[in-house]
């Protein structure tokens, strides 16, 4: 035995890996065998790991042949065979794959030989799939740079397939249909072929996924895949096609990398289950252009699963099912969307009748698609016709009262049809008490057996009830229950077995009694003679409803079998519908407008929502935005500190164009919108370690295609792009992207900390428009306020320190901080500023007329010339170091009050506060006044002036003049620039 086991385990291991268990049948159970080394404590096998993970026992066993040795040990474990699907369906959630080896007997009942007949894996172990769920099994052929994928749901029969190619070398690998595809049907195991030398980290790197059981299969050679003709065959029988169509044609498929895919896939089916490789549903080609193209894993980075998950629940399975592809796989084709929007408002508008009508009926309706696989497969249960009954009274209920979404035509028909041919097999009442004595079958032959049985059942009641008469004891203490090896045995109390054994002589000759720790159980010829006839009866039941069952599978699936999928996809489409209708009334999504006119895509939304945050329950009311891509605003710069909304802003408006073009409404107040071709994010910044590559080398290469494949028809979503490198090529590169994509006429928004973007691009030329979410730092509480209102222009550009504050960090690390920020640009704290030799009272902080913050050109002058004084008296006896005669200016100013441009006048006591004012000043702060504007600026504004001054030396002062005005909301003039410029650092 242990040789036996030890054989298939080297066998499966070599192909499958290390997370492989081999179940041995062994009599009516399944064992498990290894060899242990007492001196190291190892094992030959894995069946520690097994054990322990399955928490069965395990036992050291003393009849290891002696070729063995002395040193080494006999390990066993096993579990009834009944628990087969219990134990392996623990190992295949977690990624294991389970071979089951069953005996082969000859007709005398012996043991002959053993073989595999099932491989159960993550996605071939259909018994352990729950109802939501869907066991994908994907095969990915490599010919690069091309690639085949096919992708098999056993549990309906149902096969996609499609082709493309991946772009770059194979360590930056990216191929963003693919993953589009892997995304919308996610499987549970991936095996991956190819002939070339491809690496498991190679696929992951691709995928951007760590947790896919992937198994790796090189090629050498593709085999009888090559003959053509025999690959026809070979398909036409497994799709049990039957049509003039070639079967290429007819599946939709193409010489290449996807009909290789698939037929991989089949192989993998035929060694895993054999039984199932027959009759599939229609192979499903995906065409990605009727699809949005979702790059860089837009999907992940928008969080759309647990978009989905916030859409009220759908009734059905197939409604499940179907709500998750709708909502990732937003369509392209304005026509279309604008259909399903229209469908969900009807039944937003419907009469509350008809929506209650629709709810309870499409609680009745079963899993349709898989029940029908099995019903294909002839592996249906009783039960599971009682559910197709049902299913087909409430979909003939729907079809017959509900007019609201249109079903394909003489549906009705059709099913009535169906629907009579179905009970013409099955007999509904005997299905719902179907046991192994009753089938739920109308065929005679069934029939015929099952009355033999109920008049031995009859019977044995009948012999009960004598029993009980004779003993003077109620019938209810002889109770009649299963037995082990028999159908039935009469089971007594403790009691009722001490008066039956009292009363031997009165009993049925033969009776015998057998006691037990409580109660007992009694046996008499006449139910031994009833068992026996039991035993027999049910044997020839059981073999005659394994042919009833081939029949009458055959003749339902034949009569429906074309009519399947349209009452399928009609339910699911309902059921779908009318979940995204009840999310919409739940949560305040309004209906978005499809522009049907051709053109550049555009989208305009007022008062947008992310649906995730505003779920999140808290108390703050959540601030919503305006957004418009399009026309003369084609992209937007947004600037804010952490944690201001700028990523939620851009997920925000990524989900709500993917709900928007699945055809679902949305958080908003109102959106338009001409559907775009292709949506690119990049929101998640972080380093994809497992693949080896830092973030910066991954954005490179997803920046690449998005350049590639940019256009008119193009959404881009980017936050913190480039931050992964220095900050002079980091602008450099953000620069020229936002150029490229500009002349490329694609819409995006990126979120960025680099300030100085503006100053060296043409916003007004290339329809780009600058933003800042507002947050303000309150310094007497120490807090951030975050208003997070859409402000025009790029906000403050120094707020790391403010956060660092609001955040509780150390006192003497922040005042260490601020005092490198003020040797970086230049400037003072008060209390830090010198004192002037004049006066001491005087500080040198900052230019009294240009407001420059360059401490080294910061002179202090006497506005009345120290010549007019004699011996440090003025003529009117005023001191000339009095505070009322000095003033702190710039070199600039101080060179130009020397001239003839005198400017400097005495502080005048005003409303608010000492002022200096004179005709000038007067004038312009008249002309400022209508302007709404300040006289002075604020010293966040004359910081951001001084860092623009610095930061672009070579820039005019007209050019840093708009760029002020249009991306900062600060104005100032080119003249008052060109002072500050004479005035800051060289």
């Amino acid at each position: 035995m242990y040789e036996e086991y030890g054989s298939f385990y080297k066998q499966y291991y070599e192909k499958y890996g290390p997370k492989t268990a081999i179940f041995l049948m062994v009599g009516s159970f399944y064992e498990l065998y290894d060899i242990l080394d007492k001196d190291t404590g190892e094992t030959l096998y894995n069946i520690k790991e097994v054990t322990d993970f399955l928490g069965i026992q395990l036992t050291p066993k003393k009849d290891l042949p002696a070729s063995y040795g002395s040193l080494k040990q006999g390990l066993f474990a096993g579990f009834p065979d009944y628990a087969l699907h219990k134990h392996a369906a623990r190992l295949t959630t977690a990624g294991w794959t389970v071979v089951v080896i069953d005996q082969v007997k000859d007709k005398a009942g012996k043991v002959i030989k053993r073989v595999p007949t099932r491989i159960l894996s993550p996605s071939t172990h259909v018994e352990a799939m729950s109802a939501n769920e869907t066991p994908y099994l994907t095969a990915l052929f490599f010919q690069l740079p091309a690639f085949g994928i096919a992708t098999l749901d056993l549990t309906t029969g149902q096969t996609m397939t499609y082709s493309g190619s991946v772009q770059g070398i194979t360590d930056v690998w990216t191929a963003d249909d693919l993953c589009q595809q892997l995304t919308l049907f996610q499987p549970k195991e991936l095996h991956v072929f190819s002939m070339e030398s491809i690496q498991e980290s190679h696929v992951r790197r691709l995928l951007m996924n760590q947790t896919i059981p992937i198994f790796m299969k090189p090629l050498k050679t593709l085999g009888s895949f090559t003959n053509h003709v025999a690959n026809a065959e070979y398909l036409r029988r497994i799709y049990s096609i039957k049509s003039m169509l070639p079967p290429y044609e007819y599946l939709g498929l193409s010489v290449g990398t996807s009909l290789t895919a698939l037929l991989l896939l089949l192989q993998i089916v035929e060694e895993h289950i054999p039984s199932a490789l027959h009759s599939f549903q229609r192979n499903s080609p995906w065409i990605p252009h009727q699809n949005l193209l979702c790059g860089n894993h837009a999907l992940q980075q928008l969080q759309m699963e647990a978009v989905v998950n916030l859409f009220s629940p759908c009734l059905t399975s197939m409604g499940k099912r179907s709500l998750h592809h709708r909502l990732l796989r937003p369509l392209t084709q304005a026509s279309m969307i604008d259909r399903r929007l229209t469908e969900v408002g009807t039944l937003m508008d419907a009469d509350p009748d008809i929506l209650k009508l629709i709810k309870t009926q499409l609680r009745f309706i079963g899993d349709l698609p898989r029940i029908h696989r099995k019903v294909l497969l002839a592996t249906v249960i009783a039960q599971e016709f009682v559910v197709l009954g049902q299913s087909y009274k409430a979909v003939e209920t729907l079809l017959t009262k509900v007019a609201i979404l249109e079903p394909p035509p003489y549906l009705l028909e059709q099913l009535t049809l169906y629907t009579t041919v179905f009970n013409q097999h099955i007999d509904l009442e005997k299905a719902i008490q179907a046991s192994q004595d009753l089938t739920p079958y109308t065929d005679s032959r069934a029939i015929t057996i099952e009355r033999q049985i109920k008049t031995v059942l009859d019977s044995l009641e009948q012999h009960r009830l004598q029993i009980s008469q004779t003993a003077g004891l109620s019938i209810d203490v002889l109770k009649l229950e299963e037995r082990e090896k028999e159908p039935f045995g009469i089971r007594l109390s403790s009691s009722t077995l001490a008066v039956l054994k009292t009363l031997t002589n009165k009993l049925p000759k033969g009776t015998t009694f057998q006691t037990l720790k409580s109660g007992g159980w009694m046996d008499t010829p006449a139910l031994n003679t009833h068992n026996q006839q039991l035993i027999k009866l049910r044997e020839q039941l059981a073999h005659t409803s394994r042919d009833i069952i081939l029949s009458t599978c055959s003749s339902i699936s034949e009569a429906g079998k074309s009519l399947w999928t349209d009452v399928e996809e009609w339910i699911a489409h309902l059921d779908c519908t009318f979940a995204i209708a009840r999310t919409a009334k739940e949560r305040g999504f309004t209906r978005p407008t499809i522009d049907m006119d051709k053109g550049d895509a555009y989208l305009d939304i007022k008062a947008i929502r992310h649906p995730l945050v505003e779920n999140t329950g808290t108390r703050v009311p959540y601030v919503k935005h305006d957004i418009a891509l399009g026309h003369d605003s084609r992209s937007w710069l947004v600037y804010g500190m952490n944690a201001s909304g700028k990523s939620t802003l851009m997920k925000a408006t990524g989900i709500a164009v993917l709900l928007a073009q699945a055809g679902s409404y949305v958080p908003a107040v109102a959106m338009t919108i001409r559907p775009f071709q292709a949506i690119y994010t990049r929101i998640l910044n972080q380093d994809n370690l497992f693949a080896g590559l830092s973030s910066f080398a991954v954005e490179m290469s997803e920046l690449r295609d998005i350049l590639r494949s940019a256009n008119e028809n193009t959404l881009v979503l980017g936050d913190e792009l480039c931050s992964g490198t220095e900050s002079v090529s980091a602008m450099a590169l953000v620069a020229a992207g936002i150029e490229w994509l500009s002349l490329k006429r694609a819409k995006f928004i990126f979120a960025t900390h680099l300030h100085d973007l503006p100053t060296i691009l043409k916003p007004e030329t290339i329809g780009l428009k600058i933003w800042h979410l507002h947050v303000e730092y309150d310094p007497v509480t120490k807090t951030l306020v975050y208003d997070r209102t859409l402000m025009p222009g790029s906000g403050s550009t120094l707020y790391g320190l403010e956060v660092a504050k609001a955040m509780d960090l150390p006192t003497e690390f922040l005042e260490s901080a601020t005092e490198y920020r003020h040797k970086l640009i230049g400037s003072v704290t008060q209390h830090l500023a010198k004192g002037s030799i004049w006066n001491a009272a005087v500080t040198r902080r900052a230019c009294e007329l240009c407001g420059s913050i360059n401490t080294k050109d910061l002179e202090v002058h006497h506005i009345r010339p120290r010549s007019e004084a004699t011996n440090g008296i003025l003529s009117d006896g005023t001191p000339m170091n009095h505070l009322s005669n000095l003033i702190v200016l710039c070199e600039v100013c101080h060179d130009r009050e020397h001239g003839s441009e005198s400017m400097v006048t005495d502080l005048v006591q005003t409303s608010e506060g000492p002022k200096r004012i004179d005709s000038v000043s007067q004038s312009k702060q008249s002309k400022q006044s209508k302007q709404s504007k300040q006289s002075k600026w604020s010293e966040e504004e004359l910081t951001t002036i001084q860092q623009l001054l610095l930061q672009f030396k070579n820039a005019s002062t007209k050019t840093l003049s708009n760029q002020l005005n249009q991306n900062y909301n600060i104005s100032i003039s080119a003249a008052t620039l060109a002072s500050m410029k004479r005035a800051s650092p060289k």
